[in-house]
């Protein structure tokens, strides 16, 4: 074994190389701090295949280096197939004490630092930041042995998130009136408060996400989902195509304490415009065909005319989240059931039924939760009247398949 000065147009790249590398990022490391790591190659026959280094190779090759320092080794074949691996593999073994990290990268940071000479780009910075700063308990895996959010996180959720007091006192701190907005014709919405369920918010959030999971919010509404995960330190995006609850949003999510960010855009739930396999966790309370029209946009969810339609459109949403999702990523939709005639047609059900057979997603798991704004208190002819049943609501979730 003997280190020398080679020629890089003498050193080959093994072929069968199976690692991929950010030649971008090893470029501006270099053009930082130098060459500093020899390549380690293989001498055969008067040739030197690669055996660790491709990437500062390829990296060195960008730049117009002409010698690279190598360890010259005379490995037989397999010997030289097996470290070239191994070198590899013992670098995804290891692992970062975190919170020492943390505060290494702030302090280099700080000092305005190209933060992509030593592997991070701004947005890995700051979702590593974000996920960094949570509570030790919610970087915790283990949930077990809590049976409420109330006992997981001491926090009262009457003084967090939820509907105007009855006793007409003040609204929950963080929550901001709606604006106001014409009432239509069958219009069920009139009040000045979400009436979004925000216990299953959190509870969703508690089950079904993760630490450092990005997610994505179809046809936001009033934005109780992302303003939720906000608060509990995830990060995301959430979109519809409402102009008045856009700006309505972007208000809320700007009133909203914690450590995750949300992004507010305006797009259409069947065609984001998102890369594919980039969201861990997407959410969505679609609206209800026909039953509020929310704005005049001919692509607004709640103008279709028939159930049919809605229901095709719903297929055409869970093809766009399966799209969005990565691997394994799980899809959450609420929805209640409603009456035509007087009678219940499980919509739920139909919905189901039209997801998993228009697209590949699979079930894997459902809550009916308590709708807490309403209660059985209809006389008979006002019950039979009523286009929703609002006394309890389905959550259901899906898992795109590896």
């Amino acid at each position: 074994m003997e280190i020398k000065s080679l020629p890089i147009q003498q050193l080959k790249a093994w072929a069968l190389n199976p690692r991929k590398h950010e030649v971008g990022r090893i470029v501006k490391s270099i053009e930082k701090f130098g060459f500093r790591a020899p390549l380690v190659v293989n001498e055969k026959d008067g040739q030197y295949i690669i055996e660790a280094g491709h990437g500062r190779l390829e990296a060195a090759r960008k730049l117009g280096i002409k010698e690279l320092p190598c360890i010259v080794v005379e490995d037989d074949e397999h010997t030289a197939q097996a470290y070239a691996i191994a070198d590899n593999r013992m670098s995804d073994l290891s692992d970062w004490d975190m919170p020492s990290l943390k505060n290494i990268l702030e302090e280099l940071d700080a000092h305005n630092l190209d933060m992509e000479a030593i592997g991070w780009n701004g947005k890995e910075l700051e979702d590593l930041f974000t996920r960094l700063s949570l509570p030790e308990l919610w970087r915790a895996d283990d949930w077990a042995g809590h049976d409420n959010i109330e006992e997981l996180t001491g926090y009262d959720l009457s003084s967090f998130w939820g509907e105007k007091s009855k006793t007409g006192g003040q609204a929950f701190p963080y929550m901001l009136e709606l604006p106001p907005r014409p009432r239509s014709s069958g219009a069920t919405v009139a009040g000045k408060w979400s009436r979004t369920n925000s216990e299953a918010v959190e509870r969703v959030i508690r089950t079904y996400m993760r630490p450092g999971d990005v997610f994505y919010e179809m046809c936001s509404g009033w934005v109780t989902f992302a303003s939720t995960a906000k608060f509990w330190g995830f990060s995301g995006k959430a979109s519809d195509i409402w102009d008045t609850a856009l700006d309505f949003d972007k208000k809320q999510i700007a009133k909203m304490p914690g450590q995750g960010s949300v992004e507010i855009v305006k797009a259409d739930c069947r065609d984001t415009g998102e890369l594919s396999n980039t969201y861990d966790f997407v959410h969505s309370n679609p609206p209800f065909f026909s039953l509020e029209k929310y704005s005049d946009n001919p692509d607004d969810l709640s103008r279709l005319s028939s159930y049919d339609k809605w229901l095709s459109a719903m297929v055409d949403m869970a093809k766009e989240t399966e799209r969005i999702l990565k691997p394994s990523g799980l899809a959450n939709f609420v929805l209640n059931d409603y009456r035509h005639k007087g009678f219940l047609i499980n919509m739920h059900a139909d919905f189901i039924t039209a997801v998993l057979k228009g697209t590949n997603l699979k079930m894997w798991d459902m809550v009916v939760s308590e709708v807490i704004s309403q209660s059985l208190r209809f006389r008979k002819r006002e019950y039979e009247n009523r286009r929703t049943v609002k006394c309890h609501e389905y959550i259901m979730t899906f898992k795109k398949m590896a």
